[in-house]
C-alpha cells in the first residue's frame, strides 16, 4: 500500500500579496517490515497570489496524477488534512457537476479551474486502486507532518522529521529542496 500525503498552505491567505505552497510526500512499506516505510517522494512548490483551499486543491490533483503516473500498479491512499477538499471529493463535486458547476446559492463553485482539473482525475477510469482519506492536521503523522513542512518551505521542519526518523529515512539526500 502506497501513501501518498498531501497539504497546501499560504501565509497571509486572502490578503493581495501571500506566498503558498503545496507538498507531497509519498511513503512506500519497505519490504519485510509491517511498520517501516521510506519516503520515495516528495515536492515542494511555491506559489504567489493565491489562497490556502487553492493549495490544498493543487497538491490534492498532483497526489492523485501522481498515483495515476507513478503508482498505477499498486493500491493507494491518499491523506489530506483539508475537509474542504475531502467534502468536494466525497460529496460536492458530483453535485456541482449535476448542477452546472453551480453551488447552493446557484453562484460559479470558488475555485472552479482547480475544480474542473480535480473532476478530471477524480472520473480518470483506468485507476480505480486508490481512496482519499482525512487525516487530523497538525497530530504528529510523519507523512502529514511532512506534507506540511513541504507545503510551508520550511527547511528546518523537514530536516528535523527525517533526522528523527533517520531509521526510516536516509535524510542527508532529501535536505535540498
Amino acid at each position: 500500500m502506497i501513501e501518498i500525503y498531501t497539504d497546501g498552505s499560504c501565509l497571509g491567505n486572502g490578503k493581495e500579496t501571500n506566498i503558498g505552497g503545496f507538498g507531497i510526500a509519498v511513503l512506500i512499506p519497505e519490504q519485510g517490515d509491517l511498520n517501516g516505510f521510506r519516503l520515495d517522494y516528495y515536492e515542494s512548490v511555491k506559489a504567489y497570489d493565491t489562497t490556502n483551499n487553492r493549495m490544498e486543491l493543487e497538491a490534492l490533483i498532483k497526489g492523485i496524477k501522481l498515483a495515476l503516473s507513478k503508482y498505477k500498479d499498486y493500491k493507494c491512499i491518499i491523506y489530506l488534512d483539508s475537509l474542504y477538499c475531502v467534502n468536494i471529493c466525497q460529496d460536492w463535486i458530483w453535485k456541482w457537476a449535476e448542477n452546472g458547476w453551480l453551488n447552493s446559492k446557484q453562484k460559479t463553485v470558488e475555485n472552479i479551474d482547480l475544480v474542473y482539473k480535480l473532476y478530471e482525475v477524480l472520473t480518470e477510469k483506468d485507476f480505480p486502486n486508490y481512496i482519499i482519506k482525512k487525516v487530523p492536521g497538525h497530530a504528529n503523522i510523519v507523512g502529514n507532518e511532512v506534507a506540511d513542512a513541504l507545503a510551508k518551505n520550511d527547511k528546518a521542519k523537514f530536516a528535523k522529521i527525517l533526522q528523527s526518523h533517520e531509521e526510516v529515512f536516509d535524510f542527508t539526500k532529501f535536505l535540498d529542496f
